[in-house]
């Protein structure tokens, strides 16, 4: 009903970060069965909070389509992983043991109030479960999974799931719980250790698992002897004489044979998925070199899970970052030219109401005079400053050019050349009976 692509969550700031979409078959997106089965999906794995299981980071609807946004995981799916033989047996042990605790803690999620959700995953197989190459195992897909929340409801006479992984009860569509999950468990672990399908048998395969009555002794003589009793107990047919919880196999899976370390686990999908996550490591750089702007349109990058080459890319609008819409923009930057211009008209109306005119009118500034020094036989005599005057205009005349006085404004404004000094001007004031300076008009 779905699938998977490459994509890229492109935020304000330059952020961004690569992520795996899951993406609605257009058709079933208009189904309302589908689409309601599609959203609890992401409902339902949203309240899942552990490494080993990969939850929901949004969910969009865009153009009539559907989509769910995950963390990106660089690793193979174990389905793929198990065409290469069997799986060694601290390796499988380790794969096996978090994807039990990923599955328990799934049965363990509640909902906002702290109500138990009673999620059962139905669907537990190697192809949902996801190993990547920094060693963790993740179990995916949880759509079709059986929660209290859930809008969408299986029919009666429906199932859903694998054949080759179901319990009986699951098979004869009886209520199930979390040891649905176990049994399941149970399948994947026997073929992680053995390297073939245990309960594949083509057009038998319902009637073998619905006669089902235990683990048979020549497939139960296939794993080793200290492994037997974990298996055997996983796939029982009574589901009271299963394992209670996930978490309960995990120990004993432990116990039995200890796991190995991330690194040894990394190193193994590496080796045996090599090609394919080179291929990948390409396409993901494909997504980032092509989505560097933060308006990046919806364009499709490569899809991985059966080499589809459907492409998709959401934008950051898209994947529900705010961001302002090209209209939106474009208005915006049109306010802010309009508003550019009316200060520049504001300024140049300014400039032309100053009193700044030619010889007939006041000359608004002088141009840069040096200062007159003092005679040489005359010492230097400080000159107290002019008191401020209104600009004079001055009428020109045959004889003599238009003089115009300015007083200085302020520290750095340029000292307007001084006349020659004329008799009795130095100094250029007299001191009156009263005290006062009083500064002789014809020396200015």
């Amino acid at each position: 009903m779905a699938t998977v692509h490459l994509g890229r969550l492109v935020g304000p700031a330059g952020f961004t970060r690569t992520v795996a979409i899951k993406r609605l078959h257009p058709q079933f997106a208009k189904d309302d069965e589908f689409s309601s089965m599609f959203l609890d999906e992401a409902r339902i794995a949203a309240r899942i909070r552990h490494p080993n299981a990969l939850t929901a980071l949004d969910v969009v609807a865009a153009q009539g389509e559907l989509y769910i946004v995950m963390d990106y995981i660089h690793g193979e799916s174990l389905g793929k992983l198990l065409r290469g033989g069997p799986v060694p047996l601290a390796v499988a042990s380790s794969i096996s043991t978090q994807a039990l605790l990923g599955l328990h803690a799934a049965h363990e999620a509640v909902d906002e109030r702290g109500l138990p959700l009673e999620i059962v995953h139905r669907d537990v197989s190697p192809q949902n479960i996801l190993v990547g190459v920094d060693g963790v195992a993740r179990v995916v897909d949880f759509g079709i999974a059986k929660a209290a929340s859930r809008v969408h409801t299986t029919q009666a006479g429906k199932i859903k799931g694998k054949l080759s992984y179901m319990s009986p009860q699951q098979v004869q569509s009886e209520d199930v719980d979390r040891r649905a999950d176990i049994f399941a468990a149970g399948v994947v672990l026997w073929e992680s250790v053995v390297g073939r399908k245990l309960l594949a048998r083509g057009d038998a395969t319902i009637t073998r698992v619905m006669n089902w009555q235990g683990l048979p002794p020549e497939d139960l003589a296939l794993v080793p002897a200290f492994l037997q009793p974990i298996v055997q107990r996983a796939l029982a047919r009574d589901p009271d004489a299963r394992f209670a919880t996930a978490r309960e196999m995990a120990v004993a899976l432990a116990d039995a044979v200890p796991p190995a370390g991330s690194m040894e686990v990394g190193d193994w999908v590496e080796e045996r998925a090599h090609q394919i996550l080179a291929d990948r490591a390409r396409a993901v750089s494909d997504v980032e070199r092509q989505t560097t702007s933060s308006d990046v349109r919806p364009a499709f990058a490569s899809g991985f899970p059966n080499g589809d080459e459907t492409r998709t890319a959401l934008s950051s609008a898209d994947l529900g970052v705010p961001t302002m819409p090209a209209p939106a923009r474009r208005k915006r930057l049109a306010a802010a030219l309009l508003a550019c211009a009316l200060l520049v008209a504001v300024g140049a109306w300014g400039l032309l109401r100053s009193p700044a005119v030619g010889p007939s009118g006041p000359v608004a500034a002088l141009p840069p005079v040096a200062p007159v020094a003092a005679a040489p036989h005359e010492p230097a005599q400080p000159v107290a400053p002019a008191p401020a005057v209104e600009p004079a205009v001055t009428t020109p005349t045959a004889s003599a050019a238009p003089v115009a006085a300015a007083a200085p404004a302020t520290r750095r404004s340029t000292t307007a050349a001084k006349p020659a000094a004329k008799k009795n001007c130095n100094p250029p004031f007299n001191i009156g009976k009263d005290g006062i300076k009083h500064f002789k008009p014809e020396c200015f």
